[in-house]
């Protein structure tokens, strides 16, 4: 009997969820690989919009490497996918962080800032976790390029988000480190 497109799809979600499990437990290369059969499974289902989320996975697992170069492939892939799906702006957000997150580390901050700058187009309609990402990440940006003033407010708009959410305690420590180093 010839596998559905149902059962390719629930091997992708049992993949998925090894690879999740495997970054969890700091087991990046096996978390790749998991990610990278569930993306083969994903694709055999035709479900097209698990792949961004998967292109992602695998993104965030090469910069865990520092493999950046390969990060921003994936990255690409997942925003390739999405435009083609006609996705809106704000499900985009993941990828546009990604980017900005990854050319950051690379020191690429034109390109970081330009991918934040999209993401920030649909701020209002974040959840507050990706709004605190955002925040964070422009903070980031212009600490790593030595503007503290530009920065700062980031910072701070970031740590008020924090404040409202009692299940945002781990992005507070963040961005209260954040402010101490400026």
């Amino acid at each position: 009997m010839k596998p559905t497109y149902e059962t390719y799809d629930i091997l992708a979600q049992v993949y998925n969820m090894r690879g999740i499990d495997c970054t969890y437990t700091d087991r990046t290369k096996d978390a790749l690989n998991y990610y990278r059969q569930s993306c083969q499974f994903a694709q055999m289902s035709r479900d097209r919009e698990k792949m961004i989320d998967l292109y992602i996975n695998i993104a965030d697992s090469y910069n865990s490497q520092g493999a950046f170069v390969n990060g921003i492939i994936y990255y690409q892939k997942a925003l390739l996918l999405s435009d083609s799906l006609r996705q809106k702006n704000e499900l985009k957000a993941p990828i546009f962080f990604g980017l900005g997150q990854t050319y950051i580390r690379i020191r690429n901050f034109s390109d970081a800032k330009n991918y934040l700058d999209r993401a920030e187009k649909s701020y209002q309609q974040l959840q507050p976790s990706e709004q605190f990402i955002l925040l964070n990440t422009f903070g980031n940006l212009y600490y790593e390029q030595k503007n503290y003033k530009a920065a700062l407010p980031y910072f701070q708009k970031a740590y008020q988000l924090s404040e409202k959410d009692q299940q945002m305690a781990s992005q507070k420590n963040i961005v209260l480190l954040n402010l101490s180093d400026i």
